[in-house]
């Protein structure tokens, strides 16, 4: 791993893949200076989101309750990817819509009955 600063940023690089460090504050010769960044930043690996602040900008795409929140629908042939609070992803077995959410139960039902079939 190295580092490098460039500009108000520090970028780290591992394995020839480039992380930016986008703390909500940054320091220049002079004083701390505050990050354009707010709220949870989309990041493309398994963490989906990472934290910048504690604003919350968005809001569950069910409800329209205010959360930040990224979920994949668990119907594997949908698998969008969706903002959804805690209520609505117990509600929805974490699916996006309610025909998603009956194609998974369904789909988990019939695993169910092939796992027993096959055991038995």
């Amino acid at each position: 791993t190295t580092e490098t600063e460039q500009g108000d940023s520090k970028v780290i690089k591992l394995d020839n893949l480039e992380s930016i460090d986008l703390l909500p504050s940054t320091k220049d010769s002079r004083n701390l200076i505050q990050s354009k960044f707010k709220g949870v930043n989309y990041v493309f690996d398994e963490r989906i989101g990472s934290r910048i602040t504690e604003d919350v900008l968005t809001s569950c795409e069910m409800c329209g309750k205010q959360c930040d929140s990224y979920a994949n629908c668990q119907n594997a042939p949908c698998n969008v990817r969706f903002i959804q609070c805690k209520s609505c992803r117990s509600e929805y077995d974490s699916c996006c819509c309610k025909v998603c959410q009956s194609e998974h139960t369904q789909r988990l039902a019939m695993q169910l009955e092939e796992r027993d079939l096959i055991s038995a």
